[in-house]
């Protein structure tokens, strides 16, 4: 009994334990539990706030970037690297920018003072063309006085004459001796203006060295007018009963005689007798034709003959004798033509067939009309001392007598195939070259030393209505196409203002001619004749 109150215990005892020990376990488990759970909401409370921080300062920095970027230091720092590149790239545009701005500033001086040494050597060679000029016109002034005789001519003329001024007075040695008058009462009453109110043919005479501008009677230093024999006046007249010496002779040597009062003109101003206005008028032409002629005669160089011996041939072209010269080996363009038109000693003169020779050497047909009909100018034309009228001449050679040749073979060379036709032109022959470049019957245009060009109308012209390139080879002194010429040439059609071609060749030291009768002894001339005979090859070649 004992023995099972015991293990009956022993069993409500360890049952009792067990239970225990299972409510202990449970318990341990629902702390367990309890705790995970409180961690795990203390967690996700932890995480609910950090996340709400995240969002805030997030939306904090976007509305700042939208806002004020520059105050956030993020931006600031990924925007370095970009600021940097951008500043250098900045200053590098400054630097070329200053760069730019010191090259152009050193052109700019570079050429200021390029132009400016080109202004100086410009005045510096117009000076010395001005003082070549008139050292030149004082030496054909001084020929044309010794060998022509021309003083008393030259004093005729208006236009060489120095005008009368006030300080020319009195310069004829001494003072001049005062004006006799002959009736004291006229001028006492009258006063000192009573001259110039008389007529220049009724006394009383002015000393001729007194005269002032306004009492000069004529433009010439010697008078035109004429008197005659006074025989109205009243205290000298001689008749019988005539005033107050009653009918009486008046004794000699009784008083002075009125011609002899008279400026000291003496009694031959009374032989004197007036001029007719168409007298006057054929004189004044005389002498101004006369002067003309010396003035054409002294412009033109005499020239020189050249040594050679021509190989061309003489033909006749549409009736027209021609000197025509072709290539040694026969090769040329058979439908070009060079038509070589010569100044007024025509293709007679062996220096201008020498010339047609060269050019046929470099690979053209020339052909020089005799468009003087065989009366060309004399070879000593122009030598001093000839008798060889220029003036006339040119009367007899005009347009009407020159040009239907000239006409009649360019017909002609277009009858053989020719089509393209270059003309070169030397003084007379220039005017041609013009001319025909006005109708566009040339391709191009080589003028030397030219005549008979009207500047600016002629250039005007051929500016609006030619298409033939033109060159113009000049010189120094030429009275012919002188510097104004030559400078008018320039600005009509230079500066690509002429869109065919322009071109102005300028040769020192030469004189009018020297491209065909220039002195080749000369290097000045010899230069300056191959240099434009050079040039106009060169162009040829370049536009036909």
């Amino acid at each position: 009994m004992w023995r099972l109150l015991v293990a009956q215990r022993l069993v409500h005892s360890s049952a009792y334990t067990g239970s225990g020990i299972e409510e202990g376990k449970k318990e341990k488990r629902r702390k367990d539990l309890s705790g995970k759970l409180g961690k795990e909401m203390n967690d996700r409370r932890e995480d609910r706030t950090h996340f709400s921080e995240s969002i805030s300062e997030l939306v904090a920095t976007a509305k700042q970037l939208s806002t004020r970027p520059e105050l956030n230091p993020m931006f600031k720092l990924r925007l370095y690297p970009e600021s940097l590149e951008r500043t250098a790239l900045l200053a590098q545009v400054e630097f070329e920018a200053k760069y730019a701005i010191e090259c152009a500033d050193t052109a700019y001086a570079e050429e200021r003072e390029r132009v400016e040494e080109e202004w100086k050597r410009g005045r510096e060679r117009v000076r010395e063309r001005l003082l070549e000029g008139i050292e030149e016109r004082r030496r054909r002034a001084r020929e044309e006085k010794d060998g022509e005789g021309t003083a008393g001519d030259v004093a005729l003329d208006s236009h060489s004459r120095p005008p009368i001024t006030r300080k020319l007075r009195n310069k004829l040695g001494t003072s001049p001796p005062p004006t006799p008058l002959g009736n004291s009462g006229i001028a006492a009453s009258s006063g000192p203006n009573i001259i110039s109110s008389l007529p220049i043919t009724t006394g009383p005479f002015l000393n001729p060295h007194s005269l002032s501008v306004d009492e000069i009677p004529s433009p010439f230093p010697l008078p035109l007018t004429a008197t005659t024999n006074p025989n109205n006046g009243t205290s000298h007249n001689n008749g019988p009963g005539g005033g107050p010496t009653n009918g009486r002779r008046r004794p000699k040597g009784g008083g002075q005689h009125q011609h002899q009062n008279i400026g000291g003109l003496g009694k031959s101003i009374a032989m004197l007798s007036g001029g007719k206005d168409n007298e006057i008028e054929s004189d004044l032409g005389d002498i101004r034709r006369g002067n003309k002629r010396r003035r054409a005669t002294a412009q033109v160089p005499a020239g020189f003959k050249h040594e050679g011996t021509a190989e061309g041939q003489w033909e006749e072209i549409g009736g027209i004798k021609s000197y025509v010269s072709v290539p040694p080996d026969g090769e040329y363009a058979k439908d070009t033509v060079i038509l070589y038109l010569a100044d007024v000693f025509g293709p007679q003169l062996i220096n201008a067939q020498l010339l047609a020779d060269d050019f046929a050497k470099n690979g053209y047909k020339v052909v020089a009309p005799d468009y003087f009909n065989g009366d060309p100018a004399p070879e000593d034309a122009f030598n001093p001392g000839t008798t060889f009228d220029i003036m006339k001449w040119f009367g007899s050679h005009g347009p009407e007598q020159t040009r239907p040749p000239l006409d009649k073979v360019l017909a002609a060379l277009k009858e053989q195939g020719i089509t393209k036709i270059g003309a070169t032109g030397y003084c007379f022959g220039a005017r041609y070259v013009f001319d025909l470049a006005f109708e566009n019957i040339i391709k191009v245009s080589v003028v030397s030393h030219p005549t008979f060009i009207k500047a600016p109308e002629d250039l005007e012209k051929y500016l609006e209505v030619s298409k033939a390139p033109l060159l113009i080879n000049s010189c120094t002194f030429d009275e012919r196409f002188p510097h104004e010429s030559q400078a008018i040439a320039d600005q009509v059609l230079g500066d690509g203002k002429f869109a065919p071609g322009y071109k102005r060749e300028y040769f020192e030291g030469c004189t009018h001619g020297f491209a065909v009768r220039g002195d080749l002894t000369d290097p000045k001339v010899k230069a300056g004749k191959e240099g434009a005979f050079r040039s106009a090859v060169t162009w040829l070649k370049t536009k036909l």
